[in-house]
């Protein structure tokens, strides 16, 4: 018992083997949460989140490092200074496109979270850092699964495109019900617009906006996209 408790001294303790044990966990636990999101094709991946715990550690470290050498009691102001940072940098991942959809929450508190993580292993808090990834990486793995079976069985998702004709509209809910995607409704409006004809010429034509309600148990929003726009007559699509 004396030689364990010894063994977690030295370890939080600052010297040559802990932080290289801190800064290799640290990255390791960024690549476990990294693999999650590279799985489902999100744009910060394994090297960014082993980056951002990595960084985080080597900032706690060097937040106990000056406090060991040089002293003083603000200890803190470093690691402090990572909450801000992360969330600058979780910001950038989200983006809300000119249709007023949102995407990225997910990742950027997720990278938040990696950020913390690093964090407590950089001042040897080794045990904070083993059960919050394992408890993220079962968040964001189990409870999509879950959430996919039973909370959103028949979750109702709307879709909308811009097609030449409302007949248009109708072929691609045929495709959308031969590829057993369920559709609940539909809603066209019919429009006027211009289009061009040539260099300076415009010409008046008549378009269709429509919304599609889908209520399939999974829906796979590229597959959805790529056979409306694969349809003949349909100008854009998206949700």
């Amino acid at each position: 018992m004396e030689a364990w408790n010894a063994f977690v001294t030295y370890m939080e303790s600052l010297n040559v083997v802990s932080t290289v044990v801190r800064i290799v966990f640290a990255a390791l636990c960024g690549g476990i949460l990294g693999l999650e999101r590279r799985k489902a094709q999100k744009p910060a991946g394994m090297r960014t989140y082993m980056l951002i715990c990595v960084g985080s550690a080597i900032i706690s470290i060097s937040s106990q490092y000056m406090f060991d050498v040089i002293g003083g009691n603000d200890v803190g102001r470093m690691s402090a200074q990572i909450v801000s940072g992360l969330g600058f940098l979780a910001s950038s991942v989200i983006v809300v496109s000119k249709r007023s959809n949102i995407n990225g929450i997910t990742t950027a508190a997720e990278m938040w979270t990696a950020g913390a993580i690093g964090l407590s292993i950089g001042i040897g808090n080794y045990w904070v850092g083993f059960v919050g990834t394992a408890g993220i990486f079962i968040v964001m793995t189990v409870s999509r699964s879950v959430e996919t079976k039973y909370l959103l069985r028949k979750s109702a998702i709307t879709f909308k495109i811009v097609a030449d004709s409302e007949e248009t509209v109708f072929a691609v809910a045929k495709k959308f019900v031969e590829k057993k995607i369920e559709v609940s409704n539909i809603d066209v409006i019919q429009k006027q617009g211009y289009e061009t004809v040539a260099e300076n010429e415009l010409r008046k034509a008549t378009y269709c906006e429509a919304e599609i309600t889908i209520t399939s148990k999974e829906v796979k929003a590229t597959e959805i996209t790529e056979i409306a726009k694969n349809t003949e007559g349909v100008r854009d699509a998206w949700f």
